[in-house]
């Protein structure tokens, strides 16, 4: 959380006998690995308080869940990137021994808070008391199996929603893994074939329990053969399919998820000059079943890269919103329809497009920009926010 002044307003800094003092907020601070990185967080949606049929207002439980990527190597997963001449430090998500963390959390009352004593961080100097204003329910840490060489593959997460279906609440974590296991969509006849290779990357979709963590599991009717806690989404055996996002439907029964891939989602779709260039994808999933109801894929006219990095459902359920950056110039279209496209502004632009939730048939795309490069802002919804009204 951002630091707070007295006042409630500010950075906190206020004059104390003459000292400069910082009073923040609050928070939690997380360790237990050599790297690690928040990059999704879970909230309950707050449950209506009616009064003759109007909604006097919201019940929020205290709950909340915060997923990260982390890592143990002391070398080889941390590189620099540099962006508008400033040298930033980040995971490579994609090398071997990242892995992905859960953690469940419910905020303290003032009066749990006040008897705690300050968080101290000894590297971090005196610059960084945070009361601690959440407590940890668990943590749980998923990494892929090990391969026949004793190496782990690498998983990230890409997006952590909280999904609450007629049947009860869970959680959905979505992301990409150069492995296998249970957590990651679980097995197929191609694993044993490459030998835990980490030539390809696939998607994968998994449903957790809230209230522990663990892998879930059906509770009315263990019988339900449609019924799985975890799916891969992926193209062609040695094929890089990432997912950079993900969104739930109106109604909770259906999952999109968004990315890339070097393959082909669409199996009618057939690739030329474009071979090993990554284009952007969409599918639906069943929440229940995890089987796809669709899944289609855009292309570029020229063979440039693009993805889609974020989504979000039409507030009346009438088709989804995707949204991502299309690279060096070129123009997005549907592979299906060439002419369904736009032109581009110069350089990387963003793209937004809108498909029928019970088809995937693309409605309109359009691509937005300036002669310079520009993206999409990172972080949950991938960028991609829709008003009520739509």
């Amino acid at each position: 959380s951002p630091p707070t002044g007295p006042d409630g307003r500010g950075s906190g800094d206020y004059d104390s006998g003459g000292a400069i003092s910082r009073t923040p907020r609050g928070g939690n601070l997380f360790n237990g690995a050599q790297y690690q990185r928040p990059v999704a967080l879970a909230v309950p949606i707050p449950v209506p308080i009616r009064s003759g049929g109007a909604v006097q207002g919201y019940v929020r439980e205290a709950d909340f869940y915060v997923a990260l990527i982390a890592s143990d190597e002391t070398d080889g997963n941390y590189e620099t990137e540099y962006s508008f001449g400033t040298a930033r430090g980040h995971l490579d998500m994609m090398k071997d021994g990242t892995y992905v963390q859960v953690i469940g959390l419910t905020f303290k009352s003032k009066e749990q808070i006040s008897m705690d004593m300050v968080q101290k961080m000894p590297a971090a100097g005196k610059d960084y008391p945070y009361n601690k204003t959440s407590e940890v329910l668990w943590r749980r840490t998923y990494v892929p199996d090990k391969r026949d060489d004793g190496s782990y593959p690498g998983a990230n997460i890409a997006e952590l929603l909280y999904a609450n279906e007629t049947n009860g609440a869970f959680l959905v974590i979505v992301g990409t893994t150069t492995g296998y296991g249970r957590t990651f969509g679980g097995y197929d006849n191609f694993t044993a074939t490459v030998g835990w290779s980490a030539s390809g990357a696939d998607g994968y979709i998994t449903k957790l329990n809230h209230l522990t963590g663990e892998e879930l599991s059906p509770e009315n009717d263990s019988n339900d053969t449609q019924w799985k806690s975890s799916a891969r989404i992926m193209s062609q055996p040695g094929k890089i399919d990432i997912i950079h996002g993900a969104c739930l439907d109106v109604e909770n029964k259906y999952i999109y998820v968004v990315g890339s891939t070097t393959g082909t989602m669409d199996s009618l779709m057939k690739r030329s000059h474009s071979e090993g260039v990554p284009f952007p994808f969409v599918a639906k999933v069943s929440l229940h079943s995890l089987e796809l109801e669709w899944k289609t894929q855009y292309a570029t006219s020229a063979g440039m890269g693009a993805a889609a990095t974020g989504c979000s459902p039409h507030p009346d359920g009438n088709g989804v919103y995707i949204a991502g950056t299309v690279q060096n110039g070129d123009v997005l279209h549907h592979w299906k329809d060439a002419n369904l496209k736009t032109s581009s502004s110069g350089m990387d632009d963003v793209f937004l497009s809108l498909l029928d939730e019970d088809s995937g048939a693309v409605r309109w795309i359009r691509q937005l920009g300036t002669p310079h490069d520009d993206v999409l802002a990172g972080g949950q919804g991938g960028g991609l926010m829709v008003k009520k009204d739509g």
